[in-house]
């Protein structure tokens, strides 16, 4: 008798067992078996609308990665990814849901099962959500498996995925391991993926190593890509050691290498010791002391103008000078219009007075157009006083038009009141074309006026035609005309 309970027990055991097992297949296994949809050997497809949880179970057709490229952790129970799959199956689903929400379910499902996350994300349609979703289960995978996340990227379609997949994987993987993560996206034979990659390994790394990001940026192919990274890689590391930045700069071969690299240093150099920094620009060729001049000074005239403009008169080039202080001058008429007006009434007459005076108008104008137009009132006529107006006079219609009309009826009559009246007219024309056309005929100069008249009937005429044409063939529009406005070509 204990004979036959004993048996029992033990088919018993075993039976438990082989249900215990076939329990843990179909239910808690990772994503990419039977019970969460996914059939093993299926592959990605792209485009069209996530399955639904139902779809996802009875269809088989949801996507998966092939199998080369699964490694799914040991960790992740199918149990928590069929709750994501199903609280983003119900949200995309959902007409009047926050999409953007998704990709907090993504960052979380990614987090454990970042192949099941991609399976479907792919399934989304192309867009800014997909993108997300893409880049932060990529991340995911790359910090988990970075050579089996790699592989993935580089099997998806050329284009704008493939290359922000590309770029995803390699950011991540050169947290953990940069040379590996270097070598690889050196062996990338597309060359927009390859730099796209490469460019986030060198950002990556400058975050701690700009030694090392330097020379990983100097990789890539030449572009403006390119030169931005050096740049930033440059202020990143005179931050840290100006005196090796310096080193750096000075040996790089390549002039559009250099001139960037230079920015991005002398950007930190200058607000450290500035007498040193201009004496070494002071060394450059003049063409790369203007390449350089926006990204040393404009940052440090945001900051504190009068520095800058005591500064420049050390720069030994004239242009370059004259440059500085016609864009510190406008820069500083953004914060405080009056003291920069009273700087420029302080320089010597001439082209440096000049340039620097239509700056701070401008700037001056786009936030008080009624301030800037007493200011400008005041100067000498000619060519700097015409265009001062000018500005004036476009900038204050586009904000308050009524207010800038009476201030025109008490300009004197003449060229400087042409130029004024062209340029509101322009001011007036993505809104109200007609009223544009009306202010332009008052342009006693025939030439202003129908310069005027065919600019404003182009810009009409490329947003409503119809309403342009007929007013061109009720107003007279001479032959002559029609065909500047409907030929560039023609001047």
């Amino acid at each position: 008798m204990k004979a036959i309970k004993l048996v029992l027990c033990s088919v018993l055991v075993v039976c438990n067992l082989i249900v215990g097992a076939w329990l843990d297949r179909v239910w808690f296994r990772a994503p990419g078996v039977v019970a969460a949809g996914l059939e093993p050997g299926a592959t990605f497809k792209s485009g069209g609308a996530p399955h639904s949880p139902m779809q996802s179970r009875n269809s088989g057709k949801t996507p998966v990665m092939p199998k080369s490229q699964r490694s799914f952790s040991k960790m992740t129970s199918a149990h928590n990814s069929a709750e994501y799959r199903t609280a983003a199956d119900q949200l995309w689903s959902h007409p009047q849901s926050n999409k953007k929400g998704l990709l907090e379910i993504i960052e979380q499902w990614a987090a454990t099962d970042p192949q099941g996350a991609i399976a479907w994300s792919l399934g989304l349609p192309a867009g800014s959500i997909r993108s997300g979703a893409m880049k932060t289960c990529l991340s995911s995978w790359a910090r988990m498996d970075p050579t089996g996340s790699a592989a993935f990227a580089e099997s998806l379609s050329g284009g704008r995925e493939r290359r922000d997949a590309v770029a995803a994987v390699a950011r991540q993987w050169a947290g953990s391991d940069p040379d590996a993560a270097e070598a690889w996206a050196r062996r990338l034979a597309d060359r927009s993926a390859r730099d796209s990659a490469l460019q986030h390994i060198a950002g990556r790394l400058a975050e701690n190593n700009p030694a090392r990001a330097a020379e990983t940026a100097l990789l890539l192919s030449r572009g403006e890509a390119k030169q931005d990274l050096l740049r930033g890689i440059g202020r990143r590391w005179a931050d840290e050691d100006l005196a090796r930045a310096r080193e750096w700069t000075s040996q790089l071969s390549d002039a559009a290498d250099r001139n960037a690299a230079v920015e991005g240093v002398a950007s930190v150099w200058i607000r450290v010791d500035p007498d040193s920094a201009i004496a070494h620009l002071n060394t450059l060729d003049p063409g790369s002391q203007m390449t350089v001049l926006k990204g040393v000074f404009a940052p440090w005239s945001e900051s504190n103008p009068t520095e800058v403009l005591a500064a420049s008169g050390k720069l030994n080039n004239e242009r370059t000078r004259s440059a500085v202080i016609t864009m510190s001058a406008g820069i500083w008429a953004n914060s405080s219009p009056r003291e920069a007006a009273e700087y420029v009434s302080q320089l010597p007459p001439g082209h440096f007075q000049v340039s620097a005076g239509l700056s701070v108008a401008v700037n001056w104008a786009e936030r008080d157009p009624a301030g800037a137009a007493q200011w400008v009132a005041h100067f000498p006529e000619g060519g700097p006083r015409e265009k001062a107006v000018s500005a004036v006079a476009r900038n204050w219609a586009e904000v308050d038009a009524s207010q800038a009309a009476i201030w025109l009826e008490t300009l004197p009559d003449g060229r400087t009141k042409d130029s004024a009246l062209s340029s509101f007219a322009r001011g007036l024309s993505n809104n109200d074309p007609t009223t544009a056309m009306e202010w332009i005929q008052r342009i006693s100069e025939p030439a202003i006026r129908n310069d005027a008249l065919v600019e404003t009937a182009r810009a009409w005429i490329q947003k409503d035609p119809t309403s342009a044409s007929a007013w061109m063939d009720s107003t007279g529009f001479t032959e002559d005309l029609k065909q500047r406005v409907l030929n560039p070509k023609i001047k």
